[in-house]
């Protein structure tokens, strides 16, 4: 099985950096403090994000799950 902590720590974020990267003008809101956004089913989105320029708004779901196989 993966190593869950370093996907949900280390990987994830570094997804959502790159994500922010690619799309330059784009703001990670931070929902840690605030009601809980459910989309998919109940499912938490793992990127919330907002360009303010052209009106757009971002939901991301990472799935890292398989990530390392099944022999880690």
């Amino acid at each position: 099985m993966a190593n869950t902590n370093i996907l949900k720590t280390e990987i994830e974020e570094a997804l959502i950096q790159s994500f922010v990267n690619k799309y330059t003008g784009v703001r990670i809101l931070d929902l840690s403090t605030r009601e809980k956004i459910y989309v998919f089913q109940g499912t938490e989105p793992d990127l919330v994000g907002v360009n303010s320029e052209n009106l757009t708004l971002y939901l991301g779901e990472i799935t890292t799950s398989g990530y390392l196989g099944q022999r880690h």
